[in-house]
């Protein structure tokens, strides 16, 4: 069975860990809220990672600067996603350092980042979407995914898993932490979002991640991407899901869902040292 993720607090800086994952000597990782950081905007407030919302640059880099201090890494050696809620994954390595932050390139996109390099930080982004944060200690591989309903659909989840193993992961070894996301709660939907899942992974396998309430759909795409890592030989006891629905807790979360674009994001980190 898998199990949900620890609730930490150091000195106002709150966020989530996989216990786990924690436990990985060589492995460094953590899921930010919005406490904790030094934006004072009220839709803002504290621990934004966003650029284009209305913060400072360097109130955005303090707050970035403040978490990576948690996992030991500096904020020079971070590769942050591009996310276009697709489903590419993309390897990246030290000399790649920096992407995201303090450079861009021309790639269409990459919702998913791979590496076996030590000493740098991968970062995924959230508010709402679920993100995943992948490590085999034993063979030196981490990642990070972010599934948006889109990307889950076209499954990143086992995208990413399948470049790890390329690069040398076993199944059994891999653990995956799931971040805050919004929850079957609070994910009301149209049509097309049960009908790209079950397109993809048929009527059957998502009948119990999808409900029909009234003309809406409610659909949990944590369980969706649980099922993708299933699928692939994960072991069930190494998944780790958030119990928290970013939709539920304005003290705590951002909810694009509820409040729309003027609000900050989260970041899901990862560092192998």
């Amino acid at each position: 069975m898998s199990h949900s993720l620890l609730k930490k607090d150091d000195g106002g800086f709150s966020y989530r860990v996989s216990e786990k994952m924690l436990a990985s000597k060589g492995v460094r990782h953590l899921f930010t809220t919005r406490l904790g950081g030094e934006s004072r905007a009220e839709h803002l407030s504290s621990l934004n990672l966003r650029f284009d919302c209305g913060d400072t640059r360097e109130t955005v880099l303090k707050n970035y600067e403040i978490a990576l201090s948690h996992i030991g890494v500096p904020i020079e050696k971070t590769v942050c996603t591009k996310q276009a809620h697709g489903a590419n994954v993309r390897v990246v390595s030290e000399k790649d350092a920096g992407l995201g932050l303090f450079f861009r390139d021309g790639d269409e996109g990459y919702d998913g980042l791979v590496t076996k390099d030590r000493g740098i930080a991968l970062i995924g982004y959230y508010a709402d979407c679920c993100v995943g944060l992948f490590s085999d200690e034993r063979a030196g591989v981490i990642a990070v995914a972010h599934a948006g309903w889109r990307g889950c659909a076209g499954g990143i989840f086992m995208k990413t898993v399948d470049e790890m193993i390329s690069l040398g992961a076993r199944a059994g070894d891999i653990l995956c932490a799931m971040s805050p996301s919004i929850g079957k709660c609070c994910f009301e939907t149209d049509r097309d979002v049960p009908d790209a899942m079950i397109s993809r992974f048929s009527e059957e396998k998502m009948r119990p991640f999808i409900e029909k309430r009234g003309e809406k759909w409610h659909v949990n795409i944590a369980k969706i991407n649980e099922y993708q890592l299933l699928s692939r030989g994960i072991d069930p006891e190494n998944i780790a899901i958030s119990d928290e629905c970013t939709a539920e807790d304005p003290r705590l979360f951002w909810s694009h869902r509820k409040v729309g674009n003027m609000r900050g994001v989260h970041g899901a980190m990862i560092a192998l040292l």
